[in-house]
């Protein structure tokens, strides 16, 4: 949907031309169609297998947290990025 909106904002600055057609679709398509996809997957399959995948990615994402954690230049620095 927002991938909409931006069009329109550009069109009504006058700079939509074939070439940013081009690129919307190459971004857009494949996101509708990802949208698809995950949403039949979601309605076809049992609880089980979907437990499976948010586990996974839930996985996925502390391991790349703490690898980022470990690969970060000086210890602390994290932390007082993360201080207001």
């Amino acid at each position: 949907m927002n991938q909409g909106v931006l069009i329109w904002s550009i069109r009504n600055l006058g700079f939509l031309n074939k070439h940013s057609l081009t690129v919307a679709a190459l971004m857009g398509v494949p996101s509708v169609l990802g949208v698809i996809v995950s949403l039949k997957l979601l309605l076809t399959s049992g609880e089980g297998f979907i437990r499976l995948v948010f586990t996974l990615l839930l996985s996925y994402t502390i391991v790349r947290l703490v690898i980022e954690l470990k690969n970060s230049a000086e210890p602390g620095k994290l932390l007082r990025k993360l201080e207001w």
